[in-house]
Formats: C-alpha cells, sequence, structure tokens
C-alpha cells in the first residue's frame, strides 16, 4: 500500500474485526451455541464468522486537497492528485505521516472473486478512503469449512502490537478459543488462529511498549 498511515487505519479496523460484528464478517444470533461439525466434532459457534461472500463499495473517499505548500524537499513525493494513480482500481493519493512523502493507493479487490486466497476486506463505506484488500487464509465463507465457520484471524505482533498478516481461518474442533471473550484480560488480547505456535485457534497476547 505503501502508506504508513494507510496500514495504521488498516489494522485499527482490523483488530476492530476480532473483537465485534463488522462488515468484515457476519454476526449469527446463535453465537456461543454448538453445532455438529460432522467429522470435526462439536464446533461452537463465533460470534463472528463469514456466512457469506459481500460485495465492496465502488465508492473510495480522498484525501485531497494535498497542502505541499510548505514542501522544500519534494523528493519523496510520487503524486500530488488522485488522478496520477491510473496503475489500479480506484487509485488515491495518499499522504504518508507528513504531506511530502505520498504514494498511490488502490483498490485490491472488489469481490471474493478477485482473490486468490482468502476473502475481499471491504473499507467501511464509499467515504472511507481505506483500500478494499484480499487477505489470505483456508475459506472465504463458511462453507469452505468442514466445521461451518469461516473468522478472521489477526495477530498483533512487533512493538506496537500491530497486524501484518490477517488471515481468514477454519474452526477446528480442536480450538482453545472460540472468540476474543474465552481468553483472559491483558493489553491486546485475541483469540486466533496459530497464536503461540498452535495449529488452531488458541488465546494469545500482546504487550505495546514505545520504542526508544
Amino acid at each position: 500500500m505503501g502508506s504508513a498511515l494507510l496500514r495504521a487505519r488498516v489494522a485499527a479496523a482490523l483488530l476492530l474485526c476480532v473483537s465485534c460484528a463488522g462488515k468484515a464478517h457476519e454476526t449469527s444470533a446463535d453465537a456461543g451455541a454448538t453445532a455438529n461439525g460432522g467429522a470435526c466434532g462439536t464446533v461452537r459457534i463465533p460470534k463472528g464468522h463469514r456466512a457469506l461472500a459481500q460485495a465492496c463499495p465502488t465508492e473510495r473517499g480522498s484525501d485531497e486537497p494535498i497542502d505541499m505548500s510548505g514542501c522544500m524537499n519534494r523528493a519523496g513525493i510520487t503524486c500530488t492528485k488522485d488522478a496520477d494513480c491510473t496503475d489500479g482500481k480506484n487509485g488515491r493519493c495518499i499522504p504518508h505521516n507528513e504531506p511530502c512523502d505520498t504514494a498511490c493507493s488502490y483498490d485490491e479487490c472488489l469481490t471474493d472473486s478477485d482473490c486468490a486466497l482468502g476473502p475481499c476486506l471491504c473499507r467501511t463505506n464509499g467515504a472511507d478512503i481505506t483500500q478494499n484488500k484480499c487477505l489470505g487464509g483456508t475459506c472465504k465463507t463458511d462453507a469452505d469449512c468442514g466445521c461451518g465457520y469461516c473468522s478472521l484471524s489477526a495477530v498483533p505482533i512487533g512493538h506496537g502490537c500491530h497486524v501484518e498478516y490477517p488471515t481468514y481461518t477454519c474452526h477446528t474442533a480442536s480450538d482453545e478459543c472460540t472468540d476474543p471473550s474465552d481468553c483472559a484480560d491483558g493489553i491486546v488480547t485475541y483469540c486466533a488462529y496459530g497464536a503461540s505456535g498452535a495449529e488452531h485457534w488458541a488465546c494469545g497476547s500482546c504487550v505495546p511498549f514505545p520504542v526508544p
């Protein structure tokens, strides 16, 4: 994406997605109940799971106008307006942490069919500038899972507990947790596939601290 500011927006949205209902997943009225998963045994219904594919907004917000009047060094400016970004879908000129450093950002997808592995994570609405982004994973909807439920798994890492590689992953009968509420309280506590090296859903935590 090329923008630290945009990555921060995406990371914040992903952390929100794993803890509450949102556009990225469907919330079941039967959340917390159990369902027969066939060969997988009895699997609890997660609060957040992707029952159906969704079409993303084709409209996209903008950071224009970007004020560059005070830029003495223009070496980091790769675009000055949205119209400069023509190499992909819905190109937008995005300022980094300050307007004298810009980059183009594009939608990676509009529907799940545009993505090779996981689904298309949609921006919240047509006024949001965040890109529609293809995620990795093993499923796009519940129908791809033998156990029936496909959920967003996001593992915060690093000094700032940011999310780098969110995935949509099937739940299993071996899961140690189904929802974030199953895990003990912490600074950033989460339930995710692969937490602590497990090959199933497990609890994890991350404590952000400032970099000197």
